[in-house]
């Protein structure tokens, strides 16, 4: 018997690809010198261990993001463990660098990758994808007929030579760093500069207003200050930046570090979760550090998620087990109401008085409200019921095929039986017919015989004979 069917089968596969592993080879020389004799009188045991740390490095600017300059992009970057770094643009040659620096690209879009290696040959890398799209600063508009032609003058627009400004001290520490605004248009501006509550006492300002000539620049100043009082952990606001036309607000991030650092943490955010939308996952990737001589321990970390304006959005904390490293992954989800913008992930080690934090940026591109996700339950449920029917009508058709077999083969044995029949009836019908000629025969035979027509004899050889042909 055949069958006939449909068969829909969907094969979802992941692959978890984990790589990890540190080499490192230690050699060391023979000293010689004068022979020593006698006995010894302690034996002293002494284990060194050497840990071939990676490089850990993270590229702060540029971002993954459109820029409407091409000159003087900023390359700003932080990296701990290194020997040396380098970076090349578009592939193009090698470019070893010892500092942040600016540089300046074509139209389009472009890749930077940056380098750094440890003194024990372990190599890091980490790139960003950016895009440039010149935008002129009038647009001409053509003349209609009848009338004159005109022209649209863009707002007020100016320069910024940082994206992010990002600073890692330790606790009483400061530090001072600088911006450089410019302004980009043919007449004088006026700016105001103010930073965010959540930055009160932390940042303090060079200088908040100021004003500006054609194509004039300044340099701006910034001095992160903590004391013994300051809390420590991730500090983020924004520096707002208002021009005539425009406002800009460049993101800060301050990390404020224990004074002794036990242990330590590097985070980084893989490139497919730079951009994500509201309430998908966040994927962090993290190793964890020990840096001080205490073996295998329990250190609590801490995940927090921040806007630019130093609110909290998400905070999770767990335990870990650290011998000397251990990277892993972890992956916090977003709530459904976080709006469009940048955000920083913070992950934040404690052990004891000791505190080690790192950060990265992403940005949100979209978001998932709630009521679009009742829809795609409700059109999940619409679709289980389809492929529910789908697969019952092929069963009735499997099983209507099947039956029709059945049938035909019950038919074609009916019709077996009924000739059957009709050759058992017939051969009766014929048989009765044969009695009833016999019986004829017999009938005249003894009509023959009692008139007078045929012997005795006669008459009881034809008996026997009809009697056999029965």
């Amino acid at each position: 018997m055949e069958k006939r069917g449909c068969l829909v089968v969907l094969l979802l596969v992941l692959i978890i690809v984990s790589i990890s592993g540190i080499i490192g080879d230690i050699t060391g020389e023979v000293i010689t010198g004068d022979t020593i004799t006698g006995e010894a009188t302690q034996n002293i045991g002494m284990n060194i261990s050497i840990i071939a740390y990676f490089p850990v490095l993270t590229i702060v600017s540029p971002q993954n993001k459109t820029y409407l300059i091409n000159e003087s992009l900023s390359l700003n970057y932080t990296v701990r463990n290194e020997q040396s770094v380098w970076y090349n643009l578009d592939n193009s040659a090698n470019i070893t660098i010892t500092s942040n620096l600016t540089f300046n690209v074509s139209e389009g879009s472009h890749t930077l990758y940056l380098y750094a290696n440890s003194s024990y040959g372990n190599l890091s890398l980490t790139g960003v994808t950016f895009f440039v799209n010149l935008i002129g600063e009038v647009v001409e508009t053509p003349s209609g007929r009848g009338g004159g032609g005109g022209s649209v003058v863009t707002e007020k627009d100016f320069f910024v030579d940082q994206a992010v400004v990002k600073v890692l001290l330790k606790q009483e520490e400061s530090f001072k760093t600088s911006l450089k605004i410019k302004n980009t248009e043919n007449t004088s501006q006026n700016f105001q500069l103010s930073l965010s509550p959540s930055l009160d006492g932390l940042i303090f300002l060079s200088e908040n207003n100021f004003s500006l000539k054609k194509g004039e620049e300044k340099i701006i100043f910034l001095i992160f200050s903590s004391d013994e009082n300051t809390l420590l952990g991730v500090h983020t606001g924004n520096l707002e930046i208002k021009g005539e036309g425009k406002t800009k607000e460049i993101p800060v991030i301050f990390s404020i570090k224990s004074k002794e650092v036990l242990f330590d943490v590097s985070l980084d955010i893989p490139l497919e979760y730079k951009e994500i939308l509201s309430g998908e996952e966040l994927v962090l990737q993290l190793t964890l550090f020990n840096l001080a001589d205490i073996g295998k321990t329990d250190v609590s970390i801490e995940y927090i998620v921040k806007d630019f304006e130093g609110n909290t959005l998400v905070e999770e904390s767990e335990v870990v087990t650290v011998e000397t490293q251990v990277s892993f992954s972890k992956t916090i989800k977003l709530p459904l109401d976080v709006e469009l913008g940048d955000y920083l992930a913070i992950v934040q080690v404690r052990y004891g008085d000791s505190l080690g934090s790192s950060s990265d940026m992403f940005h949100v591109i979209g978001e998932l409200e709630i009521g679009k996700l009742e829809a795609n339950k409700y059109f999940i449920i619409v679709l289980f019921v389809l492929i529910i029917l789908v697969i019952f009508i092929i069963w009735l058709r499997y099983n209507g095929i099947k039956m029709k077999g059945i049938i035909k083969s019950q038919k074609s044995e009916i019709k077996k039986v009924r000739g059957k029949s009709a050759r058992g009836k017939g051969k009766i019908r014929e048989s009765r017919k044969r009695e009833r000629g016999f019986g004829d025969k017999m009938v005249v035979l003894e009509k023959a015989f009692k008139e007078g027509y045929i012997k005795e004899s006669s008459y009881l050889k034809g008996k026997e004979r009809i009697k056999k042909l029965k």
